[in-house]
């Protein structure tokens, strides 16, 4: 499982196709796990 961080966002970012084809082959998935890690962001999970 990939671990998030601020870095690991701005990489993905910066090369969303590449990541999404490594990490999340589904791109539903991937947009289901931004929701849900900024969601615990707001409420400021560790």
């Amino acid at each position: 499982m990939v671990r998030f961080t601020t870095q690991t966002f701005c990489w993905d970012r910066a090369k969303p196709q590449f990541a999404i084809q490594t990490d999340f082959p589904n791109l539903s998935e991937l947009s289901r796990k931004i929701e849900v890690l900024k969601a615990e962001a707001s409420r400021g999970s560790p």
